[in-house]
């Protein structure tokens, strides 16, 4: 939680804003037919790096980070 604390600081916002934000934007993947979700664990990454809230899905499509 203390990446999620410095966002809410760097951005003056509050850390329950910014935990709605990062659910609203990257929790959404879905596995089966139940309501279990659960985070986009590069875009959540990226964004905790980067201190920034944004659409980070679509670096996903060339999977490039996975080369070695």
């Amino acid at each position: 939680m203390p990446h999620i604390k410095r966002m809410a600081d760097q951005n003056d916002d509050k850390i329950s804003d910014v935990m709605e934000e990062l659910l609203k934007h990257y929790n959404g993947y879905r596995f089966s037919k139940r309501k279990v979700k659960v985070f986009n664990p590069f875009s959540l990454m990226t964004a905790l790096k980067y201190m920034d809230i944004a659409n980070y899905w679509f670096e996903t499509g060339t999977p490039s980070f996975l080369n070695f």
